[in-house]
C-alpha cells in the first residue's frame, strides 16, 4: 500500500481506473434507486411514504462517509505528512464549503435554539419533549 503513497504511481493506477469505477459506480446507483424507488411494494403502514428511506438512507451515509474521509485523510496529513492526503482532504471538502459560500446550506436554519452551556440538562429535555430539533449550546 506504502507503493502508492508515490503521486506518480497512484495516479498510473488511478486515471485509467477512474472511468470504469465511475460508469460502474453510476449503473449501480441508478440500479439501486430504480429498484427502490419503483420495484418495491408500499408498506402495510407508512404506504408509498416509506420510499423516501431509499433515498434519505444512502444521502445519509454518504454524508457521514464525507466526513469520515475528510477527517481520515486529514489526520494521514498530520501524523505521515502523506503528500496525496492533503490533496484527498482538500478534495473532499470542497462541495460542502462551496454551498455553503453559495448559501445553498441554511446552516443558521438548522439551529432551532441556543444556550449556555450552564443550560445543558433544559436543552436536552426541550429536545426530547419535541420542542426543538437542534440546540447549540456555548460557554
Amino acid at each position: 500500500m506504502h507503493a502508492f503513497a508515490n503521486p506518480a504511481r497512484f495516479l498510473k493506477l488511478a486515471r485509467p481506473l477512474t472511468p470504469w469505477l465511475g460508469w460502474g459506480g453510476a449503473l449501480l446507483i441508478a440500479a439501486g434507486a430504480g429498484g427502490g424507488l419503483w420495484l418495491t411494494p408500499p408498506d402495510y403502514l407508512q404506504g408509498d411514504s416509506v420510499r423516501m428511506m431509499y433515498v434519505h438512507v444512502p444521502a445519509a451515509w454518504l454524508g457521514m462517509a464525507g466526513w469520515t474521509g475528510l477527517a481520515a485523510a486529514s489526520l494521514m496529513q498530520l501524523v505521515w505528512r502523506h503528500p496525496l492526503a492533503g490533496v484527498a482532504a482538500r478534495a473532499i471538502a470542497v462541495p460542502g464549503a462551496q454551498w455553503a459560500l453559495e448559501g445553498k446550506l441554511d446552516l443558521a436554519g438548522m439551529v432551532t435554539r441556543t444556550g449556555a452551556l450552564a443550560d445543558w440538562k433544559e436543552a436536552f429535555d426541550a429536545m426530547a419533549q419535541g420542542d426543538v430539533i437542534r440546540t447549540v449550546l456555548t460557554p
